[in-house]
């Protein structure tokens, strides 16, 4: 669906003006005794607040960003630190931002538009699930950095399973992957097309933040409600 946004013509346009409608549908807000409109103004408040200024490049950019973090980035991201602060044994947190040659936004898609990396597209370089009729049919074929991505990780995810700490021979200097702390520190993996490794800290802090907050009102009004 998001894909639709990008290439029928008029579909972002439609979205945009049922957005209090449609957007507690699209993401499964409609259970909320509101019907997601409190979720729905905060949203639409942090990721479009100059809309009427904003071009098409920017709402599609910043729609993208809050159907992936609403769906899949804030939900990990939660998750992560509920484990990190209960669980006995290290967690390890990693994005991957390596576009290569083949990409699940093919799956859904006819043409070899780049969308940018799409969710699970990190798994093809670890279970390969390629489609390769559909890669015929696009005429694309793996290049060395696909390849060299496959490497590095398969190396991370046989070394952590082998020694419970993910390494690979591609790593530069004292780069190290260290277990996930306080710092909020990630293993980015790839940017676009070129093979990276590189640690950050924080994480998307602004963003995940929002989506904290959010949460956590909601739960002490519900509560505020159960009380009355």
């Amino acid at each position: 669906m998001k894909r639709d946004f990008y290439d029928k013509e008029g579909c972002l346009e439609d979205f945009l003006k049922n957005f209090d409608y449609l957007l507690p549908i699209f993401l499964y807000w409609s259970y909320q005794p509101d019907s997601g409109a409190a979720w729905v103004k905060a949203a639409k408040s942090y990721y479009f607040n100059n809309i009427e200024t904003m071009n098409r490049s920017e709402l599609l950019t910043n729609l993208t960003l809050l159907i992936g973090d609403a769906t899949f980035t804030y939900p990990m991201y939660s998750s992560l630190l509920y484990q990190h602060a209960v669980a006995v044994n290290p967690q390890y947190f990693y994005a991957f931002r390596y576009r290569g040659t083949w990409s699940n936004t093919y799956l859904y898609s006819n043409i070899s538009t780049d969308y940018g990396v799409a969710h699970a597209d990190d798994l093809t370089y670890i279970f390969p699930h390629v489609d390769y009729n559909i890669i015929l049919a696009l005429n694309k074929t793996p290049n060395e950095n696909d390849l060299q991505m496959r490497e590095i990780m398969v190396q991370l995810w046989t070394s952590f399973a082998n020694h419970s700490k993910p390494s690979t021979l591609f790593f530069r200097g004292n780069t190290t992957w260290e277990p996930y702390s306080k710092k909020d520190n990630y293993l980015q993996i790839g940017d676009r097309s070129e093979i990276t490794l590189e640690v950050k800290h924080p994480f998307s802090t602004g963003r995940m933040q929002f989506w904290a907050n959010l949460e956590r009102s909601t739960a002490e009004a519900e509560t505020i409600g159960v009380i009355h």
